[in-house]
């Protein structure tokens, strides 16, 4: 089974946070040495928009990194022999299965612990990639039963519609973390 792949600590990019804290020394700085205010918060705001994108840049990668495994129940579909002249029946047996928030739908594997007869796995993901239907299958045959028990894994990954959003507000959080009162909790 794939292993999980945790989002790194917001607390572990603590270079972002020196640079927020020393951008803000410098526009003190600047004030002092006669640059205009507006100037001055002009220089801060372009120096910080060019950190919030590469702050941006370098957590969508670890965002678009992030796994979620989830080992489902086992669930299973048979269906009994039948006698010569009947009907083939099938037996379907669906479980739907929804994404965590702010993940949607990256892989699976339908992990078939045993299987014989006429049977068949089916997975169905819907156009949001936030459910996923898998569906057993166990058809009557006229030699023999047909069984499929299954413990299907799911892998989720990050919703790629939602990064850009957590990364502005992870980026809100370095900058409430290079405030003085929360600097020296953290870092």
């Amino acid at each position: 089974m794939p292993e999980d792949i945790e989002l790194r600590s917001i607390t572990e990019y603590k270079a972002y946070v020196t640079r927020i804290r020393q951008y803000g020394v410098e526009i003190f700085e600047d004030m002092k040495n006669d640059v205009p205010p507006n100037q001055a918060v002009g220089i801060y705001n372009e120096k910080m928009d060019r950190l919030r994108s590469e702050f941006t840049i370098e957590r969508t990668s670890d965002y678009a990194a992030v796994r979620k495994v989830q080992q489902m129940p086992q669930h299973e579909a048979e269906k009994k022999q039948i006698g010569r002249g009947e009907p083939r029946h099938t037996v379907v047996r669906d479980v739907q299965y929804t994404a965590p928030e702010d993940m949607v739908y990256k892989t699976h594997d339908f992990n078939i612990q045993s299987s014989y007869g006429d049977c068949h796995a089916y997975i169905s993901v819907s156009e949001d990639d936030v459910s996923v239907v898998v569906r057993l299958t166990a058809r009557g045959r006229h030699v023999g039963d047909s069984s499929i028990v299954a413990m299907p894994i799911i892998v989720w990954k990050v919703d790629p519609n939602e990064i850009t959003e957590l990364c502005r507000a992870d980026f809100d959080s370095l900058e409430r973390l290079a405030d003085d009162r929360y600097f020296s909790k953290f870092f």
